[in-house]
């Protein structure tokens, strides 16, 4: 809550870069971008221990790249 993300639309990201990620077309996150492979690792930047790594195998998933997030605006 309070945060404003700028995102610039790309269909694919380097590794480590923060995404707006769609997964099997319906749910959107916004995440730490790895691909090794044929797997897709996102991470979270939560500090809450609850939110864990989301694994991804290419072959029985898709994962769609939405955009690259360039700026984290906090508004108050």
């Amino acid at each position: 809550d309070g945060d404003v993300l700028i995102v610039r639309r790309q269909d694919i990201v380097e590794d480590g870069d923060v995404a707006v990620v769609l997964v099997n077309g319906n749910e959107a996150t916004v995440k730490r971008f790895s691909k090794e492979g044929s797997t897709v690792t996102l991470y979270p930047q939560s500090t809450n221990p609850e939110h864990l790594p989301q694994k991804y195998n290419l072959e029985n998933t898709t994962v769609r790249v939405i955009g690259k997030v360039v700026e984290n605006r906090i508004v108050y």
